[in-house]
């Protein structure tokens, strides 16, 4: 009976064995294959990059591209991930996470003088590649700036406004810095097995996705286009909000100033939360703190101004990549600019110890473009400028409006820029090359619906055509 029992509990102790182990087995096959083989996952390569780097995702920096475009060589075309579109703002992220981790290995690896070469649009197609647009020219000590990270290449006075990154074999990543003004570029190589391997799944994974899809003017039979621009692809026709309604706020249909509404708006531009109103007109209106120090005029077109006449010695901050950082932490108070509209750095100029930031807006993924003099009568070239002088923003001014769409459910169109292009009429116009091409929302006033409409760049002209 006890031999019995003995065999019983022996019996017993061997399922549970078989049992655990066979739990501990599918927990390592399954646990490997659900993140590295089988399925696309974000922390498969994030937690291999420190902490200061996931934090660069979400802060807006002087590289950030508006998107960024996969190419894939097999079908020859793009697909293009824009920053702004919510749906794919993973795949935005991690992108930019990997593009961001290959420029500091360029930035901070010890490089010897490289030599610059003309561009050849016919060799950048040869393989998969990611391609990213800058909004702006910047060279290495820019960059560096900008990434927080130690300068220890001495090509620094190469100015680029384009990047393609190209992994290769198993190890290497190309690079290729362009000047596309001066038709030139750059190349540096990477050597990182695991960087270089995430990238080659990151490519692969987003190939698979349904993305808007382009092709790049350098690789079409048209010579009319003097740089690479992204054009949406002939037989594709995308889905577009065509039409929104803008209006000035703070101003009721009988023109009056709603005072209490905007001074909730402007209280975080002052550091006792108390502005004062000092003038009250029917055209604009002054807000002032105690001390005189702070100011913020608004008028009856919309235009915001902030002035801070407090005095500051801090020389520190000379280069744009700082005098970015501090605008990007200043307009945190602007409690309308993050949730109605989106904005990026169109242009920049130095003048002495001030640097004045020239931003664009955006909207739903799309430049907005202000004609006929709407904002110039008031002394700016851009929608926003921003003035950073001695380590802080002295001057905040900006078109401020509301927008609201006609339609919730956005509309197929077809946008071949090929009849665009013919609409256009290149000969009778006399047009020979076109400096940049897009669809955008123009705005003639703020009375009339706002249209997204095709823009083309051509001999210091603007064309607009519609959008079909």
């Amino acid at each position: 009976m006890k031999l019995k029992k003995i065999k019983h509990l022996k019996m017993g102790v061997l399922i549970v064995l078989v049992v655990m182990s066979l739990y501990q087995v599918s927990k390592l096959w399954f646990d490997d294959i659900s993140v590295e083989k089988f399925s696309y996952n974000n922390s498969s390569y994030i937690d291999n990059i420190n902490e200061e780097a996931k934090e660069d995702i979400d802060s807006k920096q002087l590289i950030d591209p508006l998107n960024i475009a996969v190419y894939d060589n097999e079908k020859e075309h793009f697909s293009v991930i824009s920053g702004d579109a919510t749906n794919y703002s993973a795949y935005y992220k991690d992108l930019v996470l990997l593009y961001k981790e290959v420029m500091k290995q360029i930035v901070t690896q010890e490089q010897k003088d490289i030599n610059k070469s003309i561009i050849k649009w016919d060799d950048m197609w040869s393989e998969n590649a990611i391609f990213i647009n800058i909004t702006v020219p910047i060279n290495l000590e820019i960059l560096a700036e900008d990434l927080e990270v130690n300068l220890n290449n001495s090509n620094q006075n190469f100015n680029f406004d384009n990047i393609i990154i190209i992994p290769k074999g198993l190890i290497d990543i190309e690079c290729y810095l362009l000047d596309t003004k001066q038709s030139m570029y750059q190349k540096y190589t990477v050597s990182n097995d695991e960087l270089n391997s995430k990238i080659y799944d990151n490519i692969s994974g987003l190939l698979g996705e349904k993305f808007p899809i382009y092709e790049s003017s350098m690789s079409t039979d048209n010579s009319i286009f003097t740089k690479n621009i992204l054009l949406p692809y002939s037989d594709v026709s995308p889905s577009y909000i065509k039409t929104i309604d803008m209006a000035i706020p703070y101003i009721d249909t009988e023109n009056n100033f709603k005072e209490k509404e905007f001074r909730s708006y402007i209280e975080d531009f002052f550091p006792d939360n108390d502005p004062i109103l000092i003038n009250d007109s029917d055209e604009k209106w002054i807000f002032k703190n105690r001390d005189n120090t702070i100011e913020v005029n608004y008028n009856s077109k919309g235009i915001l101004d902030y002035i801070d006449n407090t005095e500051s010695t801090d020389m520190k901050y000379k280069t744009v990549a700082a005098a970015y950082k501090i605008a990007m932490e200043f307009i945190t108070k602007d409690k309308r600019l993050s949730t109605e509209i989106d904005y990026y750095l169109a242009d920049y100029k130095e003048n002495g110890n001030e640097i004045i930031l020239y931003f664009s807006y955006r909207y739903n993924g799309y430049n907005i473009m202000f004609k006929d003099n709407l904002i110039e009568e008031f002394g700016m070239e851009y929608p926003m400028e921003i003035k950073v002088k001695n380590g802080k923003v002295s001057e905040y001014k900006r078109q401020v409006f509301e927008t609201k769409t006609n339609s919730y459910e956005p509309r197929k169109y077809n946008v071949n820029y090929i009849n665009v292009l013919e609409k256009l009429d290149t000969e009778k116009n006399n047009i020979t090359y076109i400096e940049d091409m897009y669809i955008g929302y123009v705005v003639s006033s703020f009375e009339e619906k706002v249209e997204l409409q095709w823009i083309v760049e051509a001999k210091n002209e603007q064309y607009l055509l519609p959008l079909e």
